[in-house]
């Protein structure tokens, strides 16, 4: 633990539950909304996937750029950045989409996802070293539970409240020109997103008012044992390999999102809300359980689902084994970014920046996934989950471990 202020822990963990929710929310609402704006810019389905993989590889981008950021100004001023970024951006959509400009769309896009790495940056190690080390995967999965409950309530938001505020009944469309279609998905998407930039204000507002306490890495070293001095975070062979094992769950995950939503959109919400339900539970196993062996429990839990899946693919209510991924996927993030960071001391913020890069995996893996998962190839399809989870279980079996130079903290 790097923190001063101690006492101030549950006002810190209340920002960052904030935080977590918020993009979670506006995550998968962007699956919802662009949808939408499909029709109107009258996208193929390979340009609507671009999308996703733009929103995605942004993290790659901006993650380097952002744990210098936030090495020189510190967690509280990166975090206030990410949500003023994060506003701006969502505002962008609002003459984006009345313009029915397709690059003014992206470019909003990119500065939501700019704004969530600095927030995704700032927010994951923040969170492990407010509070005891013992306890950094529990705080993290509890924390990341409000991310999954954004995501579980986003498809709510667009297909409820949202319809009633912009006005918006796709059962007039018979009754409309296409024009005036088109006008009407337009004012449905730039009413939520000027609600949600209104959000991230309140959010910078909340932050910068909040005196989080404060966190100091810089004058503490690297708790591996080396027999060189450690002069950057990549020399580390565990976060290197986390690296890889981040990649591989935030790619997986999207990818099985994706395919679950094309299925059948209603399944999709169990999915993200099973992770929900599964980081609740994972942050009161994560005080007593190594997040190791979670990691191996889980992994060959969402194996063993993909593999029965396959097995029976077709039958009736099949994609059932594909939601319940959801749950075994729950803990991953906070277990293996946990498990990747340790240690590094003084690198722990560009460590982290490298760690929200590899949410590239995102924008990769369902990209490679949706292109050949057809009904001849859906095994070659699947493998490449297969291999991601198989990779994620070696991380936690040994990948993680290395020797430390004290066992004190």
């Amino acid at each position: 633990m790097y923190t001063d202020k101690k006492v101030n822990l549950n006002k810190a963990l209340s920002v960052m539950s904030v935080l977590f929710f918020m993009w979670g929310l506006i995550t998968v609402l962007n699956i919802a909304l662009t949808d939408q704006l499909s029709t109107v810019f009258r996208l193929t389905p390979f340009q609507a996937l671009f999308i996703h993989v733009a929103f995605y590889s942004t993290y790659f981008i901006a993650g380097y750029p952002s744990g210098k950021v936030i090495d020189k100004i510190g967690f509280r001023k990166g975090l206030l950045a990410g949500a003023l970024l994060a506003a701006a951006g969502c505002f962008l959509f609002y003459p984006a989409a009345g313009f029915r400009s397709f690059p003014l769309f992206i470019m909003a896009l990119v500065v939501v996802a700019t704004g969530f790495t600095l927030l995704q940056t700032a927010a994951n190690p923040y969170v492990l070293l407010v509070g005891e080390r013992q306890t950094s995967a529990s705080r993290l999965s509890l924390i990341g539970a409000f991310n999954s409950l954004g995501t579980f309530l986003a498809p709510l938001l667009a297909a409820g409240v949202f319809y009633n505020i912009a006005g918006y009944n796709p059962d007039d469309f018979g009754l409309l020109s296409p024009s005036e279609i088109d006008s009407a998905i337009v004012n449905y998407v730039q009413v939520p997103y000027l609600i949600l930039g209104a959000l991230w204000l309140l959010i910078g507002a909340l932050v910068y008012f909040a005196n989080l306490p404060s966190i100091q890495t810089a004058n503490v070293e690297p708790n591996i044992k080396s027999d060189k001095p450690i002069t950057n975070e990549l020399q580390v062979k565990h976060f290197v390999l986390g690296m890889i094992a981040i990649f591989a769950y935030v790619g997986a995950e999207v990818a099985i999102g994706q395919f679950i939503y094309r299925q059948d959109p209603g399944f999709s919400q169990h999915y993200w809300g099973l992770a929900m339900i599964g980081r609740f539970i994972g942050a009161a196993a994560l005080i007593k359980l190594s997040p190791r062996k979670l990691v191996m429990v889980n992994t060959l839990g969402a194996i063993l689902m993909l593999v029965v899946y396959l097995i029976f693919n077709g039958g009736e209510h099949t994609i059932l084994f594909l939601v319940l991924i959801g749950l075994f996927n729950s803990i991953l993030w906070p277990c293996v970014f946990m498990l990747s960071i340790d240690g590094l001391g003084k690198f722990t913020e560009e460590g982290s920046s490298y760690l929200i890069m590899m949410i590239l995996g995102g924008a990769v893996i369902p990209l490679l996934f949706m292109n050949i998962v057809t009904i001849p190839s859906i095994g070659a399809g699947f493998a490449i989950l297969l291999v991601c989870y198989a990779y994620i279980f070696y991380f936690g079996l040994k990948g993680s471990r290395y020797e430390k130079r004290t066992n004190l903290y």
